[in-house]
C-alpha cells in the first residue's frame, strides 16, 4: 500500500512539473527571443518583447545601456531553473551563459496579454561581488538604495499607481505592494481614499517620461522603513508624492502612498 502511495506521490508531483513547464513555455521563448535580439543588436525587436508598462519607464537607449552594463548583450544561451505562475503573471529563474564563457543569474517577470503572448515586465540581475554578513540589528543593517535606484523605485511605484487612477480600480497598485499592507489596506479602501484623482479624468501617465525629483538622500529609519519624497517637474501644478517602503524578500515594497497636487 505504501508503495502505491509513494508511486501516486511521485505521479502528482511530475505531472505538476510537467504542466507548470507547459504554463511557462511561452514566457521562455519571450525571455529567449528577447536575449536573442539583444546579442544579434536587433534592438527594435528586442524593445518590442517588453510590455507596454515596461517601455513607459525605459527608453530604447536606457534598455541597450542596461544591456551592456549588466553583460547580458554577450547572450548566447540561457537554462532556466524556479518557474512559478499566477493568472496573467509569471516568474522565471535562469542562468544566462554568455559568448566568453561567463554565467550570470537573471529573473524575468513576465505578463499575458489579451492575446495570449508573453511580454517582459521586468528584468533583475543581482549585483555581484563580495556580499558580507551585518552583525547588527535586522532592521539597522537595512541599507538604503542610492539615488538612481530611489529614482528608479520611485518611477516604477508612481507607474502602478497613475495606472491604477486610469483604470479606476487600485486592485493592481495593491497587489504591488507588501503583504503587511495588503492586509491592513483593501482595494475598496485604497479606491475610496484616491477617488478623487479617479473622478478628475487626467492622464497621470505623463508622468511616467518624467524624472522625478527627490527632496532629500534616500536614508532608512531605525523602524527599517524607507521614505522617499519629492516632486515630479509638471505644471502649472506639481505632483507631490510621499512613498513608504519595507523590506520584503530581499526587495522594497510599498507600504504607504500618498500623492497630492499643488
Amino acid at each position: 500500500m505504501w508503495k502505491k502511495i509513494v508511486l501516486g506521490l511521485v505521479i502528482l508531483i511530475v505531472v505538476v512539473l510537467v504542466l507548470v513547464m507547459v504554463l511557462t513555455a511561452g514566457m521562455t521563448d519571450t525571455a529567449e527571443s528577447f536575449f536573442e535580439s539583444v546579442a544579434a543588436k536587433q534592438y527594435d525587436k528586442a524593445y518590442s518583447y517588453l510590455s507596454e508598462d515596461f517601455t513607459r519607464s525605459i527608453s530604447k537607449e536606457e534598455l541597450i545601456a542596461y544591456m551592456k552594463r549588466t553583460g547580458l548583450e554577450n547572450y548566447r544561451d540561457v537554462s532556466w531553473g524556479n518557474r512559478s505562475i499566477e493568472g496573467k503573471r509569471g516568474e522565471i529563474e535562469g542562468t544566462v551563459e554568455t559568448r566568453s564563457g561567463g554565467a550570470i543569474p537573471v529573473t524575468v517577470k513576465c505578463i499575458k496579454k489579451s492575446d495570449g503572448s508573453w511580454r517582459i515586465y521586468a528584468i533583475n540581475k543581482p549585483t555581484s561581488g563580495i556580499v558580507q554578513k551585518e552583525t547588527a540589528k535586522p532592521d539597522t543593517a537595512l541599507k538604503a538604495p542610492d539615488t538612481e535606484e530611489a529614482i528608479n523605485l520611485v518611477k516604477e511605484s508612481m507607474r502602478h499607481f497613475t495606472l491604477a487612477v486610469n483604470q479606476k480600480d487600485m486592485t493592481d497598485l495593491h497587489a504591488y505592494s507588501a503583504t503587511v499592507f495588503q492586509k491592513q489596506v483593501s482595494v475598496e479602501k485604497l479606491n475610496n481614499a484616491f477617488k478623487s484623482f479617479m473622478e478628475m479624468q487626467v492622464d497621470f501617465t505623463v508622468l511616467d517620461k518624467m524624472n522625478p525629483h527627490l527632496d532629500s538622500q534616500p536614508k532608512v529609519k531605525e523602524d527599517g522603513t524607507l521614505i522617499l519624497e519629492g516632486t515630479y517637474p509638471t505644471t502649472p501644478n506639481k505632483v507631490y508624492f510621499v512613498l513608504k517602503y519595507s523590506r520584503e524578500k530581499e526587495a522594497w515594497k510599498l507600504v504607504g502612498i500618498n500623492v497630492e497636487i499643488k
